[in-house]
């Protein structure tokens, strides 16, 4: 799984360095050619005939450059790498069964020891920090191990209580995620060991220096997520990175058009992931509540800001349902049957997808929290007769446009602060 992604993101990375290159030659011989035409000649006549064609060849080169994306062009490659480089990077051993995986570009400055790893500090503390997390996370799943998926698809499960079974699922979430942990961790140690994991000095860091280059999960921003975005950008960090680089990316995602490359980009994430019923149950809805959590966050979370009070429930009561949702959707995928995911899902009433549909049926028909606000303060205007000269009445909140959500891609690692 990790050589697909290493062997795919860097046929693409090689690509987009050529088509780089080769329009920064062109820019250059056009500039030069325009620079010689002026020089002969400074009549507007002979100017605009050296200008109109470049400007056409400028034009007709746009189709051939790969997306404007800062991850693909930080991972476009130029020149070209060998055979034995390109080896090195495919079977590297820190990474190669756990992952994660990483760009070509940060292998070849490692290797040579330019940019950040020109001088790598001592990663002894740094990478034990890392390895005793790691098992201390396969401890705690050895001790929760019991509480599995796999009893949950059980007909004895079904003669549980309601409120039982939904809570055992989030116990067997948590025990399911503690495992992933443990495993990313000791990878992660591996490769802060090597220096592969030295991101750089930063007085706030312990030490002054960070070691999560190489980080592949963000185990408090999952547990503490408030919204779906938020677990995906932090759980399983550079396979999310390959989606967006190689898959997302290159199908031109835009305002009118997010949801398609949303579900294709996941269903891809499936394909990757193996042939498992489950796990295209649980991409694929995944995919559908993603979208309706944008869709409620810019219906609802203006509401949430009229006061201190109103945000701090808000916030709490994203956190529950995404910690809920993320535990609802997983089964499928850790059983990977698709019957036994079904018999899950139908243990609790299908909650998740009823939740599903209310977003999609329901809260698209709600007025807009600034469109209430201006309601309001009309009707409060007419009743008291004494509307501010700014419209609305002292103490109002003024509701900030959430729109820089919309675009945001599922597996987008530069959005993960975002609540």
């Amino acid at each position: 799984m990790v050589f697909v992604v290493k062997a795919s993101a860097l046929a693409w990375a090689v690509r987009d360095g050529v088509l780089l290159e080769r329009s920064r030659s062109r820019s250059r011989s056009r500039s030069r050619s325009r620079s010689r035409s002026r020089s002969r000649s400074r009549s507007r006549s002979a100017a605009g005939d050296a200008v109109a064609p470049a400007q056409g060849e400028a034009d007709a080169d746009a189709d051939d450059l790969p997306p404007d994306d800062p991850l693909v062009r930080a991972w476009a490659v130029h020149p070209m790498p060998s055979l034995l480089e390109t080896l090195g990077y495919l079977f590297f051993f820190g990474t190669f069964v756990a992952g994660p995986a990483f760009s070509f570009n940060e292998y070849r400055a490692f290797v040579a020891q330019t940019g950040p790893f020109a001088a790598v500090p001592d990663p002894l503390w740094p990478a034990l920090r890392r390895l005793g997390l790691g098992i201390a996370c396969l401890l705690a799943f050895a001790a929760l191990e019991p509480i599995s998926y796999a009893r949950a698809a059980t007909p004895a499960f079904l003669e549980w209580p309601l409120v039982a079974r939904l809570g055992y699922l989030q116990i067997a979430g948590l025990a399911a995620r503690l495992k992933f942990y443990g495993v990313w961790k000791l990878a992660e140690a591996a490769c802060v060991a090597c220096g592969l994991g030295y991101t750089g000095p930063d007085q706030a860091a312990p030490g002054g220096h960070r070691w999560d280059r190489l980080a592949n999960v963000n185990i408090l921003g999952i547990e503490s997520a408030q919204n779906l975005k938020a677990v995906l950008d932090n759980w399983n960090i550079h396979t999310a990175r390959w989606l967006r680089h190689s898959v997302f990316v290159r199908l031109h995602p835009s305002p009118g058009n997010i949801l398609v490359p949303s579900l294709v980009t996941f269903l891809v994430s499936a394909a990757w992931h193996g042939w498992y019923p489950g796990y295209y149950l649980t991409f694929v809805t995944g995919g559908l509540f993603s979208y309706a959590a944008r869709i409620a966050r810019r219906k609802l979370r203006p509401y949430a800001l009229a006061s201190a009070r109103t945000k701090a429930a808000y916030d709490v009561a994203t956190w529950a349902t995404t910690i809920f949702a993320t535990n609802y959707l997983v089964a499928p995928f850790l059983v990977l049957s698709a019957t036994d995911g079904l018999r899950i899902w139908s243990a609790t009433y299908f909650v998740g997808h009823v939740g599903l549909l209310a977003i999609l049926l329901v809260v698209p028909l709600l007025p807009s929290a600034a469109h209430a606000a201006q309601e309001a303060r009309s009707a409060g205007s007419t009743l008291s007769g004494k509307a501010t000269a700014a419209g609305r009445p002292a103490g109002a909140v003024v509701i900030e446009d959430d729109s820089a959500d919309r675009n945001a891609p599922p597996s987008d690692p530069a959005a993960r602060k975002r609540d």
